[in-house]
């Protein structure tokens, strides 16, 4: 988990700040998976991970998310529904 908030804060220019709320968790719980400080030892993290991050399940160990069905087949308004980083923000 610690991996996956590093790369997003490197790499998308995010903060622990934006990822907490799109993870639903404090910014301190990111910052602690992110430094290897705290280990995640339920399920229900990976799922609001997968969903926050838009991260399909089977990356995660998880069962396919009920949103990847709908990217695949574009939702009804036709936003496409995946991870994307634009100036540092996610959407």
């Amino acid at each position: 988990m610690g991996a996956i908030f590093r790369l997003a804060s490197a790499h998308a220019d995010c903060s622990y700040s934006r990822l907490a709320r799109l993870c639903e968790m404090t910014p301190s719980r990111v910052s602690q998976y992110a430094k290897g400080t705290m280990r995640v030892r339920d399920q229900r993290v990976f799922e609001r991970v997968a969903d926050g991050l838009r991260i399909p399940g089977g990356m995660l160990g998880l069962a396919r998310r009920p949103w990847e069905v709908r990217t695949q087949t574009r939702s009804s308004n036709g936003r496409q529904d995946a991870l994307h980083c634009s100036a540092g923000r996610f959407r």
